[in-house]
């Protein structure tokens, strides 16, 4: 973000060079970031559903994390009506004795 603001989105060509060696990044991973930055965010549908889950009870934040996290994806299934991996939600922290969902 820094490189495409003083570089005016990758018009000023010369200072491209010389910001992606100082910072240690690539021309390629800018030119990459420079196509994909207006983008939208493929896990929107599901970080949207996630807050409204959240937001619908106002005791939601009593509930121990596990049960929060199995009740959110069974809603989370039905609002956005496809599948959901369990990459994409945040991991349970596991503690000795308890079991993984």
């Amino acid at each position: 973000m820094f490189i495409a603001i003083k570089t005016d989105n990758g018009k000023i060509k010369g200072k491209i060079s010389f910001y992606c060696r100082v910072l240690h990044v690539s021309r390629q991973a800018f030119n990459k970031y420079l196509k994909t930055k207006d983008a939208p965010w493929k896990y929107q549908a599901l970080a949207d559903a996630m807050l409204d889950i959240c937001s619908e009870d106002e005791c939601n934040d009593t509930f121990p994390a596990k049960e929060l996290f199995i009740v959110s994806c069974k809603k989370l299934v039905l609002i956005t009506n496809q599948s959901v991996s369990l990459m994409a939600l945040p991991k349970l922290i596991k503690k000795p004795g308890n079991q993984m969902i």
